[in-house]
């Protein structure tokens, strides 16, 4: 098949996604709670992530080519759709929604965005406690109207516990980067999530994010009470990673 035939092929695909969007469909989102709950191996949401403000150009794969390597260890995928810093696109987001719950993961402010990603077949939303601040219940609120789930995302634990009560209903997900300044602090996110296993028990969905990049740091996160790791800019350089991850946690593919 020549260039022209793949972009061609590629196109007609956009632009069935793009009908989609504009009448409405959706496809009835499978549940990422319940795929995190259940399941054999570590919950891993593998994240589709091109690039990032802070490890620029990360991988050229193809979401096509990505689900091949990584489809066996994916409880769910996260799916950057963000383009000015992360190279996503809302297109991206059904090319996987046939195969594992999505996270639609974006700068979230408003319904308009929520609405983009229950038409496209997105099962959960990540809302940014911090930057929503006095907003967050609104848009927690929102998206369970609309049919989604929310992933709440918080750096610090008094962030995390104020997410937590102002919507009871949402996974919780522990960021060891630090979005202000762009530093990873992988020791310190340990120290919430066992801070938020204690405090909240096992009612709490906690998931943890950035810095898990090999299997003893999988590990130590899974061991510090998190339910499920997201794994974005390594797993995009090396998928063999998951396969490594779930050797390590006693789980052979």
């Amino acid at each position: 098949m020549s260039f022209l035939d793949e972009a061609k092929k590629w196109s007609l695909e956009r632009a069935r996604i793009l009908e989609g969007l504009l009448e409405g469909r959706t496809g009835g989102a499978a549940s990422l709670r319940d795929a995190l709950r259940r399941g054999e191996g570590p919950a891993l949401i593998v994240e589709y992530k091109r690039c990032s403000p802070s490890a620029g150009m990360i991988s050229l794969r193809s979401p096509e080519e990505y689900i091949e390597e990584t489809l066996p260890y994916a409880r769910a995928y996260s799916v950057l759709t963000e383009p000015r810093w992360f190279c996503g696109s809302l297109e991206l987001i059904p090319l996987f929604t046939p195969h594992r719950p999505v996270l639609a993961k974006d700068f979230i402010v408003g319904q308009a965005q929520l609405e983009a990603y229950r038409r496209l077949g997105a099962s959960a939303v990540l809302l940014i406690a911090r930057m929503l601040s006095g907003g967050l219940g609104r848009l927690c609120k929102d998206a369970t109207t609309m049919g989604l789930e929310a992933l709440v995302e918080a750096h610090n634990l008094g962030e995390a516990l104020e997410a937590y009560y102002t919507c009871p209903n949402a996974m919780l997900g522990v960021n060891s980067r630090d979005l202000a300044r762009l530093r990873v602090d992988f020791e310190g996110m340990l120290g919430v999530v066992r801070r938020l296993r204690s405090e909240l028990g096992d009612d709490a969905l906690i998931v943890a994010e950035s810095g898990v990049d090999s299997p003893g740091r999988a590990v130590e996160a899974l061991e510090a009470g998190a339910d499920a790791l997201l794994i974005g800019t390594a797993a995009m350089r090396n998928p063999g990673l998951l396969r490594e991850i779930w050797r390590a946690y006693g789980s052979p593919p």
